[in-house]
């Protein structure tokens, strides 16, 4: 049979995105309240969140780099896809639990370095190709290794998900959401 393949594939990117507003003022209103709430033993209608804004919060960035290949063998009966891709994430915004002296429970913060990269393959083939009939198959396959490469000094642990228990983690030196 023939073998042939489309040209190789590869690309980079470098793309920052700026901190929410909301997350660097020093203090912001929390909503779900309706209104008019009745004054009740001196209760706002609205409260301060608990989360301490930071006004020196930098841009996230993320750098990326992926290569791939197609494969058509047997008059394109057969095809195989592999991409390879390295995505590094920096300055990752997180809450970042904070001395509860300081009037809040948590702070905004640029408190984490990830990195994820892996491969994915596809393989398609035509088993039956008639002037009348065409039965095609496809299997896939991907694996992707995250990694928690380096959070902020004194943090040990940051919660992105779960109430109380059990909670999704950020650990230092392990897959993203252990």
């Amino acid at each position: 049979g023939r073998t042939s393949s489309t040209p190789n594939r590869a690309g980079d990117s470098v793309t920052a995105s700026a901190p929410a507003a909301s997350n660097a003022q020093q203090q912001s209103p929390c909503c779900g309240l309706s209104f008019p709430i009745p004054q009740q033993n001196g209760v706002a209608a609205y409260t301060i969140s608990n989360t301490l804004g930071n006004p020196e919060l930098r841009p996230e960035a993320v750098v990326e780099m992926e290569a791939g290949l197609e494969l058509q063998m047997l008059n394109r009966r057969l095809n195989l896809d592999v991409a390879v891709y390295d995505k590094q994430s920096y300055d990752q915004i997180f809450q970042v639990p904070s001395s509860p002296s300081t009037g809040y429970t948590s702070i905004w913060r640029n408190a984490g370095d990830l990195r994820n990269k892996g491969v994915e393959l596809s393989l398609r083939g035509s088993a039956i190709r008639t002037r009348n009939l065409s039965w095609d198959l496809t299997t896939n396959f991907s694996r992707n290794k995250s990694d928690v490469v380096e959070l902020a000094p004194g943090v040990s642990s940051i919660a992105i998900a779960g109430y109380s228990w059990p909670q999704v983690r950020l650990m230092e030196g392990y897959p993203y959401g252990v």
